[in-house]
């Protein structure tokens, strides 16, 4: 199940709920309406993308950017990442 496929809507910025600082092991994760950055915890931010839409199919959200970026949902208070090889890695807050 490819989020980019023909069904899929385009919608102008990240919803709200993914807005925040997200952590998952060793690693965190921050989105804004148009931006993504990650990095280590404890240490700055070493990747950043910006992004002008986002790809929504069903409850999965797909920021459009020039690197290879998964999906993401939200589901009670998590941020799940698909990792392309059929599963799913939960984040916090």
């Amino acid at each position: 199940m490819a989020p980019t496929t023909a069904s899929a809507k385009i919608i102008s910025d990240m919803p709200a709920h993914f807005h925040h600082t997200w952590y998952s092991h060793q690693w965190k994760m921050k989105f804004t309406k148009h931006h993504l950055q990650q990095g280590k915890t404890g240490h700055k931010y070493n990747l950043s993308y910006h992004f002008k839409h986002v790809s929504k199919y069903g409850n999965q959200y797909t920021p459009e950017v020039m690197g290879d970026i998964g999906a993401f949902k939200y589901s009670h208070g998590y941020m799940y990442t698909y990792d392309g090889a059929g599963s799913w890695q939960r984040w916090h807050r």
